[in-house]
């Protein structure tokens, strides 16, 4: 069977016109910036080195799917799929939005986050492992990076789910289960634990200061919102007594216009 080819602005066009959705095994070439190609399948689609950059892809299934060196930067994958898909080298940014149980993204993100970090004490062999874990697990993706963790890697996988609340996509869903994380006594030593209390002590103590200081400036735009308000109360006062003390100059200039009058 001829493998199908067609470059990115065929396939828009098929899109349009021809109400076409499924692309599943194509060879794409050229560019899909900013392409609007929601619900579609490219299901063992090859789009390797892609630029699929501020795409609209929602619901789309890409499992399977070759990006390897694709460009996702910005782009809405909301609601798509990519089980088994190759996103090796993918460039993606905090504008990229995606399911929270993307998890082969999630992988390539804390494989990236190794890759673009200095090793410390040895920790990248762990960073790869975690990112191999959640690869692999897809479905206990969190819990592998929190209650399954293994003894050993607790400092780690806190900093991978520190990590990943810097993306929009899992910024709250990271969050909570790094809280959680950070609560659980089990699978780690005493110091280890301890380490994680004075982190979440730390942590909280930064935000108490962050929300006075937002307090206090709340308060001082609530001052300058009054004292202009009063300004404004004493120009309207000032402005009501200018126009009483002209109507008061006009009718006397009216009494003394028809007093000539009448001479």
């Amino acid at each position: 069977m001829t493998q199908e080819s067609m470059t990115g602005r065929e396939m828009i066009r098929q899109y349009r016109d021809e109400g076409r959705r499924d692309f599943d095994g194509v060879t794409m070439y050229g560019p899909l910036r900013e392409a609007n190609l929601p619900e579609c399948s490219f299901r063992r689609a090859h789009m390797e080195g892609a630029d699929l950059s501020n795409a609209n892809l929602q619901g789309s299934d890409f499992s399977h799917a070759d990006l390897k060196d694709a460009t996702i930067c910005g782009a809405d994958l909301r609601g798509c799929y990519f089980t088994g898909a190759w996103l090796w080298g993918v460039s993606i940014d905090f504008a990229t939005r995606f399911r929270k149980d993307s998890y082969d993204i999630i992988a390539e993100i804390l494989r990236q986050w190794d890759s673009n970090s200095s090793d410390d004490g040895g920790n990248s062999i762990k960073r790869r492992m975690i990112a191999g874990v959640v690869y692999v697990s897809r479905s206990s993706c969190w819990d592998s990076l929190t209650a399954s963790c293994p003894r050993g890697f607790e400092k780690v996988a806190e900093q991978a789910l520190h990590h990943l609340e810097k993306w929009p996509s899992l910024r709250s869903y990271a969050y909570h289960a790094r809280m959680n994380y950070l609560t659980v006594p089990e699978g780690g030593s005493d110091e280890s634990n301890a380490s994680r209390t004075d982190s979440t002590t730390e942590q909280l103590q930064e935000a108490l200061i962050a929300a006075k200081e937002a307090l206090r400036d709340v308060q001082k735009r609530l001052s300058s919102i009054q004292s202009l308000r009063r300004d404004i109360e004493n120009a309207a006062s000032d402005l009501e007594d200018t126009a009483d003390s002209a109507d008061t100059d006009i009718d006397e200039a009216m009494g003394d216009i028809n007093n000539v009058l009448d001479a």
